[in-house]
């Protein structure tokens, strides 16, 4: 017989769609910062990502000055927290 997998309760998720445009911004030393621009729920949220090839490229990094405070280890704005909902209103 083929294997199955019975699901005995429903599911019961409460996820939010993220609705947001990405902009690709050049930047310096060949690098791209991804600013996402978050609508609906989280309008006026703008998350902006770097990504590097190194550790020492990572480390040695100095932001535009419009960026604001760093998210990196943050769990709260990570899409999967994002997208169970606002905790805070």
């Amino acid at each position: 017989s083929k294997p199955h997998i019975e699901l005995h309760q429903p599911l019961n998720l409460h996820l939010t769609f993220l609705s947001k445009t990405r902009y690709l911004i050049p930047e310096k030393n060949r690098l791209t910062i991804e600013l996402d621009v978050f609508h609906q729920e989280y309008e006026g949220l703008l998350l902006a990502e770097v990504e590097f090839s190194s550790q020492e490229e990572a480390e040695s990094y100095c932001p535009p000055d419009w960026f604001g405070e760093d998210v990196t280890f943050s769990v709260r704005y990570h899409n999967s927290t994002l997208s169970r909902g606002l905790t805070e209103k």
